[in-house]
């Protein structure tokens, strides 16, 4: 199935080119995925959570600079998604379900990092 994501007429909507190159993208929805922020996300959960969600999982596997990223995803720009119907075909999550899958995820990532850096470590060695 394809990923599909983002905001129908979003510069009618009042968002800019910049703005929707960001929501509508690929990266974008994978965060989502992650965050667990998708189908009916803006009726089981609130503008406050996604933003938090979206914040951690960047944080965790940076797809966008953190720092760029946290001052676009203000509390505002985030209602403003919501007010357009931002949308993503993906899951969503409640609290304990993103927790859970959100930690197992980590230790993926880590796992991952880890034999990248033991495969480093023996190259070095022979």
């Amino acid at each position: 199935m394809p990923l599909i994501v983002g905001i129908e007429n979003g510069i009618e909507r009042g968002f800019t080119e910049r703005e929707l190159s960001l929501t509508n993208g690929f990266g974008f929805g994978m965060l989502a995925t992650n965050a667990g922020v998708g189908f009916s996300v803006w009726e089981k959960i609130t503008v406050e959570e996604f933003r938090r969600r979206m914040l951690l999982c960047n944080f965790a596997n940076s797809i966008y600079n953190m720092e760029d990223f946290y001052e676009i995803m203000t509390i505002e720009f985030c209602q403003r998604l919501k007010d357009a119907d931002w949308y993503c075909n993906t899951s969503t999550y409640d609290k304990r379900k993103f927790n859970s899958e959100y930690k197992n995820w980590l230790v993926r990532l880590n796992e991952m990092n880890f034999r990248d850096f033991e495969r480093k470590m023996q190259q070095e060695e022979e």
